[in-house]
């Protein structure tokens, strides 16, 4: 991904303290961004395979991705976004 990109997920990310975020991205292509995790101080991006190396359950993960708030990222020109909450329903 690009450099613009990546600034504005972390800016986002900053709406969100001491919670987890699942970050979507809506553009030329659709995909999971990525997962982060509130690290106590900041966000760190994290995998289901980092979860379940440091001990954590398939059940316990799905949980954090359930209780995590999720955004959309949308491109919609080059190096021009806008974001989109996904509210659970």
């Amino acid at each position: 991904m690009n450099e613009k990109l990546e600034e504005y997920i972390m800016e986002q990310l900053d709406r969100f303290p001491e919670k987890d975020v699942v970050v979507y991205y809506k553009g030329y292509i659709n995909l999971t961004y990525g997962f982060f995790v509130w690290s106590g101080y900041s966000h760190v991006e994290t995998t289901i395979a980092e979860l379940r190396q440091e001990g954590f359950e398939k059940s316990d993960i799905k949980e954090l991705r359930d209780e995590a708030k999720k955004i959309v990222i949308i491109e919609k020109e080059i190096g021009e976004f806008d974001v989109q909450n996904v509210e659970k329903t």
